[in-house]
């Protein structure tokens, strides 16, 4: 843990203040707290891990974990991050940020009612990789075939 220390001018006195990761993880963890008593989940770590196991058991997560998160100790990976803000029904942008919104993309975008894209962030990198390589094909298919992507 990085600790910068303070001198007040006055008394002498030296203050630790929390870097910036500090704040992040102790900010994250109140978000987590919300989120959770805003859905009446129980707010035992060892439960949480247990009902977050249930709904994604490929993203197991131990109670030890969760009550990292929430006492602000450690954030969630980006995968997990998004799992939890889908079963808290939250934005993962706010959960792991703050952000009252997310940047638009440019571009035109497409909301799909089958989950791909929770299923995607859900993915590993390498996975996603994979998926890449997949919409490549479809798409040099497609120019192949003279048909224009939609």
């Amino acid at each position: 843990m990085i600790v910068i220390y303070l001198q007040q001018k006055d008394d002498n006195q030296i203050m630790e203040k929390p870097t910036t990761p500090e704040c992040s993880r102790s900010e994250f963890g109140r978000r987590l707290r919300t989120a959770i008593a805003h859905k009446s989940y129980s707010r035992s770590p060892t439960a949480i891990a247990q009902e977050f196991n249930a709904r994604f058991p490929h993203l197991s997560v131990t109670g030890h974990a969760v009550r990292k998160w929430l006492m602000g100790e450690a954030i969630p990976t980006q995968d997990k991050l998004v799992a939890l803000a889908e079963w808290l029904d939250v934005d993962p942008a706010w959960l792991r940020f703050g952000a009252t919104s997310v940047p638009s993309i440019s571009g035109p975008t497409r909301e799909f009612s089958d989950g791909i894209e929770r299923d995607i962030g859900l993915l590993t990198d390498d996975e996603r990789k994979v998926i890449r390589v997949a919409i490549n094909a479809i798409f040099s298919t497609r120019k192949l075939r003279g048909i224009l992507p939609a």
